[in-house]
């Protein structure tokens, strides 16, 4: 593993299959300077956080087209949908014009 030192962030990195790198950031850098590891993420693709030396998530660019395919392969995000449309089918919905309201639209 190799550091790189760039504007002050400090990020690891290490080589992978297709050529490509492993980018890493810790808490304090992300906490201290979390503009220029979004600049990195949006240049990289994305990059994992170290918590205490491990890993504890992961931080990945996106694009407006991208937010859906996304959101519909997250289980936990399919999950408060299926809940969502349950309490439709209970409770029933609002008018667009009440949600709109509701809203401030």
């Amino acid at each position: 593993m190799r550091r790189h030192r760039n504007d002050k962030l400090i990020v690891a990195h290490m080589g992978y299959n297709n050529g490509g790198h492993m980018h890493f950031v810790n808490v304090r850098e992300l906490k201290l300077h979390p503009s220029k590891v979004l600049r990195r993420v949006s240049r990289h693709g994305w990059a994992i956080v170290l918590s205490h030396g491990k890993p504890t998530a992961a931080i990945m660019s996106l694009s407006e087209d991208e937010i859906e395919d996304l959101m519909l392969q997250s289980p936990a995000f399919l999950k408060s949908v299926r809940q969502s449309m349950a309490a439709y089918r209970r409770k029933g919905g609002l008018p667009l014009s009440e949600a709109r309201k509701v809203l401030g639209l």
